[in-house]
């Protein structure tokens, strides 16, 4: 999904409640198992080789800005186009606090936008629709916000 024209505007607004979380995601060093499914061409881009692991390279990093956020208690951000939610919203939540966090996502994305859950997760059709979302056919964690 990343750009091959450098001249392609990207920003990557990554949020999490736990400031450990964020700063070690602003390290920016996984284990070599974490990259296991990224193919080959994608890690000599993007990763750089490092003593622990592959540390995301310079020309990604600066692309990424690393914010505390708190889903219920912050405002969402406005008109993006993909929210990668995983292992939270739609695994440790009850459906009182789901349907909250999803409405909260839903009006942070542009019509159009995706909402991609992790691959352990499971968000019914019904649900995702009731809510305002559609599912992207071919992907089950994947579902486009209603234009």
């Amino acid at each position: 999904m990343l750009p091959t024209r450098s001249d392609l505007p990207l920003t990557i607004l990554a949020t999490d409640v736990r400031e450990d979380a964020l700063e070690r995601a602003r390290r920016g060093v996984y284990a070599e198992s974490s990259l296991r499914w990224v193919p080959d061409a994608t890690r000599a881009r993007w990763f750089e080789r490092v003593p622990e692991g592959w540390r995301v390279a310079d020309a990604l990093r600066e692309r990424i800005e690393f914010r505390h956020h708190d889903l219920f208690v912050d405002a969402p951000p406005c008109d993006v186009a993909i929210v990668l939610c995983r292992n939270v919203v739609f695994t440790y939540f009850g459906d009182a606090l789901r349907s909250e966090a999803v409405a909260r996502v839903h009006s942070a994305l542009r019509p159009g936008g995706l909402l991609a859950i992790g691959d352990r997760e499971h968000w019914d059709v019904a649900s995702a629709i009731a809510a305002g979302f559609d599912p992207v056919p071919g992907d089950p964690g994947v579902f486009r916000r209603r234009e």
